[in-house]
């Protein structure tokens, strides 16, 4: 089942706002687990307090696009659409918008990601490594500035290839916390 998140300690493990989010963080006790290959190149491992020599693997944050998913949406022209400077974070920069431009790049973000849920695909590996994650016993969570709707398509592709259902998800429009 799901867990409740302590909100505050999540910011703290992922330094930051969701813009600045790590790609995937995993955190490291005592315990001696060793992490397949494909995953090497996608975690950030950090050394527990409890004084552990060889760190080790206690659970996992994922963020999905060019983590567990392929990219597949063309953000030069989503910025494009929505009339904002690429230089800006498209989601801070519509709430500052007027209400009618807002809810016109808003359509725009909304249609873009929809076509992006008809055409999500897993990346090579990532199934398996939640597979093997879960047969470990290690807690996965998704943390993701997409929509509640984009990860039920992807919890659905995960979990049809054989991955275990995230212990946590958080969405842009998630609720509560």
């Amino acid at each position: 089942g799901k867990h409740v998140v302590d909100m505050h300690l999540l910011r703290h493990i992922v330094f930051g706002n969701f813009s600045n989010m790590l790609r995937a963080a995993a955190f490291v006790s005592s315990a001696r687990t060793r992490l397949p290959p494909i995953s090497r190149s996608r975690l950030l491992c950090a050394v527990a307090s409890d004084g552990a020599t060889k760190p080790t693997l206690r659970g996992v944050i994922f963020d999905m696009d060019g983590t567990l998913t392929v990219p597949n949406l063309d953000f030069a022209e989503m910025y494009s659409r929505a009339g904002v400077d690429p230089s800006e974070d498209i989601l801070a920069a519509i709430e500052k918008m007027p209400e009618d431009r807002a809810r016109s790049a808003q359509a725009v973000i909304e249609e873009m990601e929809e076509e992006g849920r008809r055409t999500l695909a897993l990346r090579p590996g990532a199934a398996q490594m939640g597979a093997w994650l879960s047969s470990h016993g290690v807690p996965t969570a998704l943390v993701t500035r997409n929509t509640e709707a984009t990860v039920r398509s992807l919890e659905e592709l995960w979990e049809k290839a054989g991955a275990a259902p995230f212990d946590v998800t958080i969405a842009r429009d998630s609720r509560g916390g």
